[in-house]
């Protein structure tokens, strides 16, 4: 037990990196997790139209590699329930142009609120499915090269 202690104080990087790696293995059940509790508020749906697309800069939300901002783009679709129309900005955004203005998508909404609503297409769909697992295959690799490093370390 000796051993590991100092193991661990003297390179502490690969625990860390193991941790993180399991972090990242986890956000595929955390994903599914969020998108169950959306499902289960946003029952209804309709048909909306994109109309425009909101660009979310680096400071807030997108990737940041190192001086060039890579900015996302986010559909924002119009639609109408009971004849009054609403706007929904779509909450998965991609740094390339996922849906076209004019085109017509699903929206799911809530019926007691329907402006907590949601964007569903198929491009959308891809970057989401994109993660789940990219992030997963980056924290195999870092919880292997963690473990391995710690055990080159204790013997």
């Amino acid at each position: 037990m000796e051993h590991w202690k100092d193991a661990l104080l003297k390179d502490p990087q690969y625990p860390f990196f193991a941790l993180i790696g399991l972090v990242l293995l986890c956000y595929p059940l955390h994903a599914k997790w969020e998108t169950a509790k959306l499902k289960r508020r946003r029952t209804v749906r309709t048909r909306g139209e994109v109309v425009d697309e909101e660009t979310r800069s680096a400071s807030n939300v997108g990737m940041d590699l190192g001086r060039h901002r890579v900015p996302t783009r986010h559909p924002v679709v119009v639609f109408e329930v009971e004849g009054v129309q609403h706007r929904v900005v779509s909450d998965t955004g991609a740094s390339w142009q996922t849906l076209r203005r004019g085109q017509t998508v699903d929206v799911h909404y809530n019926p007691n609120n329907p402006d907590d609503a949601g964007v569903e297409h198929i491009s959308l769909d891809a970057v989401e499915q994109l993660l789940l697992w990219l992030l997963p295959l980056i924290g195999i690799g870092m919880f292997l090269w963690g473990l391995v490093n710690l055990s080159n370390l204790t013997f």
